[in-house]
């Protein structure tokens, strides 16, 4: 036997290998514990991304319910049940509890000084923790004033404090709170309200943890207090089982802050640990040296064999787990096909899996596929397959789904390749989740079909230089893409828009990302058409965009069925006039046009009397022509502002705009209804070939029965008006027809008084129940030079009618070109009679001629014709013209003047003074004379405006060669005065009242 001093290698060797043994292990635990520390923070850090996203992704939800109200339409409870049920929230959503509108009562102001009142009015569903808020004003409530006004003042989403609420079963309330988003419309007006959810705290961390599996636990509290009425939520697993990382930090979730603390969860429970492995492997190699130390003191051989069996199980070892660590980032799995079981796997194997790696490696291969069949072979047989084909050589790449233990399908790429051992069948099968590229390729065929759909797609990057354009783009605008490619979307541009409509367009881009709208563009040939544009901004991770993207259609066809729609929906279809609808909303817009500028319209009902009897007699055919031809001659019977619409049948509506005064309003509308009746009394000529009979055609006359009412403002409603109307119409046909009635009894006195007065006018006319009276013209000393003939009627039944009763009527109804033509003739025999005495042989006489009668074509040759006739001396005639025959044709107007001039007439200008006076008028006219009105000779003593009126006229008179007459002396004084300022003619009362011809001369 060797001596102990002989085995001092072996102890040294032992004593060595367990130092090192302990630095291993002590250098393991500690990188082993930073590993789970860095794992940890990792984990912690993920979490709260994904959790804060989880949170603010339920704000989704908000905003779909927020475009709702932004358009600024009211929605219904039933409107909002409904929308709310289509959400589908126990599926996507399950943690919102229900959804609710508070209004924004106040305006802009309000809301701006923060005193606008917030009414919550709409919820679904509407029970419970809804049905006590309904109607109040959740401004008042603390608990959610500061969401409110925070969510008001961001524009953003905005979350409540802590919230109770009461579980379904009667149990502990359980942790809620509300989330709320602002509805701020697209015009940029003021706040509509606010669309609040209540989240269930409980059912939002279940469906968290679902979709985000962990490996830390939560606990949630509500602003910085501790007590349990600040938990939102605390994972069970926190009490059970003493923490080995614990990690606290603040999360601001819509302006709120929620305190979060994270803590590790106990590791899988496995057999050894990292560093015990270390330890265990440590002390074996110890004995094993000690051993072999030993062995080799006692016996070197033994030692070799012994070193060199463990030598080669340490570079097995090293191969598998150089393969292992190669492939480290997959999920890596090693198969024994010896055993028909998994031998080895790594960590991401059990996360792939779903899985401790014990019982991973328990079970055989194939209960991580599907059930079914992949390609026509059973799980088993594909394992088979694939087993067989490995152990042939060569890595094999395919793709795989997957089933994890709890039922999650992954789709994988897999790689299996055969491991070099000794004596064993080993298979080393890696899997690379590719779900997400999947989904992506996916997404991009998605994309493509997309790309090349219907609607024409333009894409183009920052600077608007256009990068690809699809087919349809080139359909609808005519380019090719090599045309298009690298130039501006502005050589789209139809020039029918202006400046204004692009500046809106950009800035709602740059504001929303997005706009869209109806836009004129141009195509490749020029044509110009309406489309239908959606611009979307691209942005990068940075914020800034790097492209976009425009969506457009052709809309013509569109336009063209929304303009067939609007002539269908507003006009009649014979006639092509507006129907009973447009003519209530033109009504309506006169009516809020008249109450704005103060001017009066008026209403007129039209009913065709007797046309029943031409639609049976000649056919439903010919009462169409005629109505067609009735509907042409009521629309040129007025102004391009007025209205004439058909209500049905055989009646129709005139709606007259800005009309004058009340009585002026009614004269005119009158005179309108008067020049429709006129038209419409014509002979039609019918065609008879339309009723199936013979090629012959029949003159056919019809009357009308006219209803007006009058509107100055908004005070009678447009039913109203049609009833006061149509009961006028009425009258109109108890009138016996073929007339014309005001509803109002004030005008239609006035109206059948005007009505009288013409018909007495007209019979006047004809029977000669007019005289003239004659007024004295005097020099200044008091010696007769002429009168003036003026018109009076000597009425049967009221007597003595002044003319400024009557002439006006005249005027309107022309009996005035008669009537003057009568005083023309008489007044030329009255200066025949003069003429044969010797006293009286030197009078003149002067005659008013009214406007209408000297504009009349053959007036030069009447008043010649009477003088002819008469015999009269036309140096004895003055004819008297008012500044108003002035106004119009002036060539005409001299011409004339001067031809009767050179016949010997003479010509004054009445009432000068009071119109334009024009002095161009003057110096071409040839005037003989200037009258004075008598407005200012009656207050020339009075006024100093009228003194110097007259004194201006006869000085003006006298530089242009013209003589000046004053009418309406009355006074000696006003006399004096006139003949002080070099007036020597005059005409009044002071020397002589109108009166007939043979008390002229009385008294003088």
């Amino acid at each position: 036997m060797r001596s102990r001093a002989d085995l001092w290698p072996a102890w040294l060797a032992l004593i060595c290998a367990l130092a090192l043994t302990l630095l291993a292990w002590s250098h393991t635990r500690d990188d082993v514990e930073r590993q789970q520390r860095r794992d940890f923070d990792a984990e912690v850090q993920r979490v709260h991304s994904e959790f804060e996203n989880h949170v603010l992704g339920q704000a989704r939800t908000l905003q779909v319910a927020a475009a709702l109200f932004a358009t600024g339409r009211n929605v219904t409870r039933e409107e909002w049940r409904n929308f709310v049920g289509g959400l589908g929230l126990e599926k996507d959503f399950p943690a919102i509890r229900d959804l609710g509108f508070a209004r924004a009562v106040g305006g802009r102001k309000a809301e701006q000084q923060g005193e606008d009142r917030v009414l919550y009015v709409l919820a679904a569903p509407d029970g419970g923790f809804n049905r006590e808020l309904l109607g109040r004003d959740l401004r008042l409530d603390a608990r959610w004033n500061d969401s409110l006004r925070r969510a008001r003042d961001t524009r953003a989403p905005s979350i409540s404090g802590r919230i109770a609420l009461t579980a379904d079963a009667g149990g502990a309330p359980d942790a809620a709170f509300a989330m709320m988003l602002p509805v701020v419309p697209t015009s940029g007006a003021e706040l509509q309200g606010y669309v609040l959810g209540t989240l269930h705290v409980p059912t939002l961390m279940a469906d968290f943890l679902k979709r985000v599996p962990r490996s830390v636990a939560l606990t949630i509290r509500d602003g910085d207090g501790s007590g349990p009425e600040h938990i939102l939520y605390a994972d069970p697993a926190m009490g059970r089982l003493a923490p080995t990382f614990v990690h606290q930090e603040t999360m601001q979730i819509g302006g709120r802050q929620w305190a979060v603390s994270y803590a590790s969860q106990p590791a899988p429970t496995t057999f050894m640990s990292r560093s015990t492995q270390v330890l265990a492997g440590g002390l074996l190699t110890s004995m094993l040296l000690f051993t072999i130390a030993w062995s080799f003191a006692t016996n070197r051989d033994r030692a070799r064999r012994l070193a060199g069996e463990m030598t080669r199980s340490l570079r097995e070892s090293e191969a598998r787990f150089r393969v292992l660590v190669e492939q480290a980032p997959d999920a890596i799995v090693v198969y024994d096909v010896d055993r028909d079981r998994l031998v080895d796997a790594n960590a991401q194997a059990e996360r792939l899996f779903g899985c401790e790696r014990g019982e991973l490696l328990e079970g055989p291969m194939e209960r991580f596929y599907p059930p079914g069949l992949f390609e026509g072979k059973s799980a088993v047989e594909l394992v088979r397959e694939m087993v067989e084909r490995a152990l042939g050589g060569g890595q094999i790449v395919f793709d795989r789904t997957i089933r994890s233990l709890q039922g999650k399908l992954v789709r994988c790429e897999m790689r299996v390749v055969r491991l070099p051992a000794v004596d064993r069948k080993l298979i080393r099968a890696s899997f690379i989740d590719i779900s997400e590229r999947k989904r992506a390729e996916a997404d991009l065929r998605v994309a493509a079909i997309t790309f090349e759909s219907q609607d024409g797609v333009m894409i183009t990057d920052a600077d608007m230089n256009i990068l690809r354009v699809n087919r349809a783009f080139c359909e609808v605008t005519g380019y090719r893409p090599e045309e298009v490619v690298g130039r501006s979307p502005r050589l789209l541009k139809s020039r029918h828009h202006d400046r204004g409509f692009y500046e809106a367009m950009w800035s709602s881009i740059r504001d929303t990302g997005t706009w869209c709208g109806e836009i004129w563009n141009r195509r490749k040939n020029g044509d110009i058409y309406p489309g239908w544009l959606g611009v979307t901004a691209v942005k990068g991770r940075r914020g800034s965009v790097t492209h976009y993207v425009g969506t457009f259609s052709d809309i013509t066809q569109r336009k063209a069925a929304e303009d067939e729609i609007r002539q269908l929906a507003f006009y009649d279809a014979l006639t092509g006039l507006p129907n009973r609808r447009l003519m209530l909303e033109r009504l309506k817009q006169a009516l809020a046009t008249s109450a704005r500028h103060g001017r009066h319209g008026a209403l007129m009902l039209f009913d065709l009397d007797d046309f029943k009897t031409l639609n049976d007699s000649l056919g439903h055919d010919v009462g169409d022509q005629f109505l067609v031809e009735v509907a042409a001659r009521l629309a040129s019977s007025i102004r391009e502002v007025d209205t004439v619409a058909r209500l049905g049948g055989d009646e129709f509506v005139i709606i007259l705009e800005d009309l004058d005064a009340e009585a002026l309003a009614a004269m005119q509308a009158e005179s309108v209804a008067v020049k429709i009746q006129a038209a419409l009394n014509e002979p039609y000529l019918l065609d008879l070939s339309l009723a199936g009979g013979a090629l012959d055609s029949r003159s056919y006359q019809c009357t009308s029965s006219i209803g007006i009412t009058l509107f100055r403002d908004q005070s009678q409603s447009v039913d109203e008006l049609m009833k006061r109307a149509d009961t006028a119409m009425y009258q109109a046909k108890a009138a016996g027809r073929n007339a014309l009635r005001f509803f109002d009894p004030e005008m239609q006195a006035a109206v059948s008084a005007r009505a009288e007065l013409d018909a007495d006018l007209r019979r006047a006319v004809a029977e000669g129940q007019f005289v003239l009276h004659y007024q004295r013209q005097v020099d200044v000393t008091g010696r007769v030079t002429g009168a003036e003939a003026l018109l009076r009627w000597m009425h049967p039944g009221r007597g003595m009618v002044h003319p400024a009763d009557f002439i006006r009527q005249a005027e309107e109804s022309r009996l005035i070109v008669p009537l003057g033509r009568w005083v023309l003739e008489a007044a030329c025999r009255q200066l025949v009679v003069w003429a044969e005495g010797d006293d009286c042989a030197h009078l003149s006489l002067a005659v008013n001629v009214s406007g209408r009668q000297f504009h009349q074509p053959d007036f030069v040759e009447q008043v010649l014709d009477v003088l002819r006739d008469t015999g009269a001396n036309p140096r004895r005639l003055k004819l008297e013209v008012t500044e108003s025959v002035l106004l119009q044709e002036i060539e005409e107007v001299v011409a004339k003047m001067t031809v009767l001039k050179a016949e010997g007439l003479s010509f004054a200008l009445d009432d000068f003074g009071t119109g334009y006076s024009s002095l161009l008028y003057l110096k071409r006219l040839p005037l003989d004379q200037l009258k004075i009105d008598r407005s200012f000779v009656r207050d020339v003593l009075r006024d100093s405006n009228d003194a110097v009126i007259a004194s201006t006229i006869i000085a003006l008179g006298q530089s242009l060669g013209l003589a000046v007459i004053a009418e309406g002396v009355e006074t000696e004084a006003q006399r004096q005065f006139l003949a002080s300022k070099g007036c020597h003619a005059y005409q009044g009362n002071l020397f002589g009242r109108p009166d007939v011809v043979a008390n002229l001369f009385t008294g003088m």
